[in-house]
């Protein structure tokens, strides 16, 4: 096997957990939206912000980029994981708790003229 067990599941939930955060703010998103032009554009928006970390890192200076990397070398893949975890179920279950609450069927249903 390429790498233990552990780190493969954790792999796994930590993607379920992203693809459960990117369907709460598509909800969210859509709730407040006009159209779905609007919603696919501001969720786009909202996905590129996220990412702008991981765009800029490259252009920072090589001893910032070395003190980041040896910042979560010192750290192992399953402290990383918990955390990473702990914080996605947190944001996760506030954005379900919010879309639970914003989610108003009858509304939807008489909206749609």
């Amino acid at each position: 096997m390429f790498f233990p067990l552990e780190n493969g599941l954790a792999i796994l939930i930590l993607s379920f957990l992203v693809a459960w955060l990117a369907a709460g703010l598509g909800i969210l998103v859509s709730l407040r939206a006009a159209s779905v032009r609007q919603a696919q554009k501001t969720l786009s928006l909202a996905f590129l912000f996220l990412l702008v970390p991981l765009l800029v890192l490259p252009f920072l200076t090589k001893s910032f980029q070395i003190s980041v990397t040896n910042a979560f070398q010192i750290l192992e893949f399953q402290s990383i994981a918990t955390i990473a975890g702990g914080i996605l179920l947190v944001l996760d279950l506030i954005l379900l708790g919010i879309a639970t609450q914003r989610f108003k069927r009858a509304r939807l249903i008489l909206d749609q003229g």
